[in-house]
Order: C-alpha cells, then structure tokens, then sequence
C-alpha cells in the first residue's frame, strides 16, 4: 500500500503536496522539529522528507550553528524528491525506502515526519524503518518522530460504515489559487483497525471531479506498547514523548505520539 501512495504522489499529487499541508497544522511540524536542534547538531537525515519543507527549517536551524552541516532527505517518491530539490539545492536528495535507505553516513539527528511509519505495510516493515535509523545514527544522536495515536471511537465509527462517504478532508488553493477540496471514501478492517482512505480532488466551486488518479493511503495503528517493543528490538530507548508537536503530555486521549529516542 506504500507503493499505492508513491505512485499517486508521482501522478499528480506531489505539486499540491505543500498547498494541502495548511490543514496539517504545517507550522506546528517546522517549529518542532527546527526546535530540536542544539549547537551539538552538525548533522540531519529526514527519512521520509517529502518535498522538503521540514527538512529544510531544520538544516537552517542547523547551519545557525553549523554552516556547512551536511543534511539529506529520502523519499521513495521521485516527484517528490524532485520538489525537495528545487527547493534547496545545497541539501542532499536520494530517492529511496525508509526501510532501506541509501545511506552510509551516521547523523546526529533522524526524524520521520507526518505519520509516515504509519504507511508501512506490517510489523515486518516497521521493525526494519527502526533498525535502518537506528544503524543512521551516530554516537548521542537522537530520532524523532511522529504518529497518531489510534483513536479507537473513530476507528470504530469507521470501520461500523458511520463516516459520510465523500466527506471533505482537505480544503486548499492551488498554485493559480483556485480553490481546492479534496473528498475522501474510507473503509476500516474491523478486525485490525486498519483505516483506509482514498482521496478524490475536487474543484471546490463546482464540486466537479478533477482528472487526478485517485490516491489510496492506508495508515496501519501503532499502539504505544507495540511501538515500545519495537523501539526495544532495534536498540532504541525513549527520551520523550509528547502527546502533539506543541509538547503537551501524552495521554490515553492524546491525538499523536511525538516520540524521541536515543541508541539504547
């Protein structure tokens, strides 16, 4: 299901990749993750890094300290890659997967933003994300990163068939600033909770389908006590953990797991 979403975003999607982040609280993911830098950070690989936006505020905060630090983004989707590059040529750029990833190089900081752990298709996967960070960091370093926190009352909703089909889940301007939404269909494994949503771009004034392939994501629950397992396996001891990017504490109810971790 990765492979479904890497060729969406090669399709048609990556251009409104950026303008769709307005409804994810985009500042919120720069100041948090910029935030994690000290002046010990001479280092940065964002597995994961999309077009580039929050590795580039934080290899900026980085080079305040350090100018020439290196930093390199991963994404296993080409058009993406090729969005990150345009914006800032002076960061490395490699096409690859998270579970894998083309690097020989140790950093002082890895992060994984927006959920993207969550796309991995099983424990297999997300076992090996975790080792592949872990081998990517040097001595003292630290991983940060971010999923939501399954929210059981929604998850069950929608698995039971109770969410409107066609709901509206984005609502943006393109780069002409016509007025985008994007309409979603979900489906819910009642046994796994797996939630499973496809995305239709749609011309928010006449509601008029755009010709965009369809975009399947399918985000599998990670529990916090499967993720401390997992993190356990790989070498991996939790530093902190945060229940949104804006510090609060983590809770039962908290919306997302921001987690960091140092090598065990």
């Amino acid at each position: 299901m990765q492979e479904t979403t890497v060729t969406s975003w090669d399709q048609g999607w990556a251009p409104l990749y950026d303008a769709a982040d307005t409804m994810r609280m985009m500042q919120d993911y720069l100041d948090f993750y910029a935030g994690l830098v000290t002046p010990g950070t001479a280092s940065l690989l964002d597995l994961g890094c999309g077009t580039g936006s929050v590795t580039v505020a934080v290899a900026e905060a980085m080079r305040a300290h350090h100018p020439d630090a290196p930093a390199l983004g991963i994404d296993l989707a080409p058009a993406m890659i090729d969005i990150a590059a345009a914006r800032d040529g002076s960061i490395g750029w490699a096409v690859g997967d998270i579970c894998d990833p083309p690097v020989t190089d140790r950093y002082d900081l890895v992060i994984c933003c927006f959920h993207t752990l969550q796309l991995l298709p099983d424990d297999a996967a997300l076992g090996q994300a975790l080792a592949a960070a872990r081998r990517a960091m040097a001595p003292g370093a630290r991983l940060a990163f971010d999923i939501y926190q399954p929210n059981l009352d929604f998850l069950k909703m929608a698995a039971a068939g109770g969410l409107e089909p066609g709901r509206i889940v984005r609502r943006f301007p393109d780069r002409t600033g016509r007025e985008l939404i994007v309409r979603e269909e979900a489906v819910c494994d009642p046994d796994t909770l797996t939630y499973s949503g496809t995305w239709f771009l749609h011309d928010a004034e006449t509601d008029a389908r755009l010709p965009v392939d369809p975009m399947v994501q399918t985000l599998r629950q990670i529990y916090p006590e499967d993720l401390a397992r997992h993190m356990a396996a790989t070498g991996l001891a939790m530093v902190e953990r945060y229940g949104d990017l804006d510090g609060s504490n983590f809770t039962p109810d908290s919306k997302r797991q921001v987690v960091i971790c140092a090598p065990a």
